[in-house]
């Protein structure tokens, strides 16, 4: 069996359904429950033509969604307080 990650002896990994950012075609949906968007997460998404960040975020960080060139939209939530430098 083949490790993914080299040396690690990761050789599976499971992902569920709801853990998914992408609902519908081109819409990104960051994870309900989170509460801040560490730097550079969603950098380089040519497929997000709309992000929906909920409710309870208050941090988007450092380039989040730079370099997403189709990104025509995107929601943010009452709760956000802080949006880092090269966000978009």
């Amino acid at each position: 069996m083949t490790a993914l990650v080299e040396g690690s002896g990761l050789s599976h990994v499971q992902i569920r359904q709801e853990s998914l950012p992408f609902g519908e075609k081109g819409v990104l949906f960051v994870p309900k429950g989170t509460k801040a968007i560490t730097d550079w997460v969603y950098a380089g998404r040519d497929g997000t033509q709309r992000a929906v960040i909920p409710e309870g975020v208050i941090a988007i960080g450092r380039g989040d969604f730079s370099c997403c060139t189709n990104l025509k939209e995107i929601l943010l939530p009452g709760t956000l307080r802080t949006i880092g430098p090269e966000a978009f």
